[in-house]
């Protein structure tokens, strides 16, 4: 089966997006400092740390969730993030024009920034279907086939 043209970018593209965007947002309150002498650079990096750090969490839980209730497809994982940046989007600082424009400098230098990491990530080393290293690296490519073809841990029945 072959792929249309394009689609390895777009799905990087959709892998960043799954992970910065909501963190972006469940960050905001901890991304301004008041007066602040650090320069940008070491802030900037600390908010995409931050970022990437919930930004994962995120992904890590919608997985598992969507697995565990055998419901692991793009469409309900799309759902499920756009869920939860709802979720989190009172947690800008709307009243706080200030506040505002740093959390949007910051989370933009952060995208970017995460960005260019998951398509450096993932399109280096090339993937294949199976890692070496013995019996548990088998397994794990084996369960995770078991999830994208089942839509969750369950096994179809023989």
């Amino acid at each position: 089966m072959n792929a249309l043209p394009g689609t390895d970018v777009l799905s990087l593209i959709g892998v960043a997006l799954s992970v910065a965007v909501p963190g972006m947002v469940w960050a905001a309150p901890c991304l301004f400092v008041p007066a602040s002498p650090t320069p940008f650079a070491w802030r900037m990096l600390r908010a995409w740390g931050l970022i990437t750090l919930l930004g994962a969490v995120g992904v890590a839980f919608r997985a598992l969730f969507l697995a565990c209730c055998n419901r692991l497809t793009i469409p309900f994982d799309i759902l499920l993030t756009c869920a939860l940046t709802l979720a989190g989007l009172p947690l800008l600082p709307w009243g706080d024009a200030d506040r505002l424009r740093e959390w949007r400098r910051m989370s933009t230098s952060a995208l970017f920034l995460t960005l260019l990491v998951t398509t450096a990530g993932l399109r280096w080393p090339s993937p294949s279907e199976w890692v070496l290293g013995g019996w548990d690296p088998g397994v794990y490519i084996n369960q995770g086939v078991c999830v994208a073809r089942n839509g969750g841990f369950q096994l179809e029945p023989d």
